[in-house]
């Protein structure tokens, strides 16, 4: 693999955040496309992308698909409930999230530890939840982080 770079998760973004989801989630269908590939509609997928692979089996090709969570919400809106996580408005423009405790609204009381903030919910979340799997500083891929 290539080389390792340690990132603080509140500085992840882009590639590196959604290679970051895969690992806290144990995502194995998920790589980096070290060339490039097309998706299932023939469209270019540029090298230092996360994709997904999917197989299938009754077909005679597989594809890649973008593995997005911090940008998709039908791949980060499930780590909401997968991973009990609040999510809330800041009063500077950004959001943060982390997961909670307590068996209904009325009861949530937040986990300091893995609260995360970012420009969107999705980022958010995604921090929140790499934060609370990994650590606060994680290894991801230099070809993922922004030249």
């Amino acid at each position: 693999m290539d080389e390792m770079v340690s990132v603080e998760v509140g500085d992840l973004k882009g590639g590196a955040l959604d290679w970051a989801v895969a690992q806290a989630t144990e995502n194995e269908d998920v790589e980096i496309n070290s060339g490039y590939s097309t998706d299932r509609n023939g469209a270019k997928i540029e090298s230092g992308l996360v994709e997904r692979f999917t197989d299938y089996s009754d077909r005679p090709f597989n594809w890649a698909e973008p593995y997005s969570p911090s940008t998709d919400w039908s791949q980060g809106g499930p780590l909401i409930q997968l991973y009990r996580l609040a999510v809330w408005p800041t009063f500077n423009g950004t959001f943060c999230a982390g997961g909670c405790d307590g068996d209904y609204w009325g009861e949530l009381s937040l986990k300091g530890e893995d609260i995360e903030e970012g420009n969107t919910p999705l980022v958010a979340i995604c921090r929140s939840v790499v934060c609370a799997q990994l650590g606060g500083v994680v290894e991801v891929p230099a070809i993922l982080l922004p030249s």
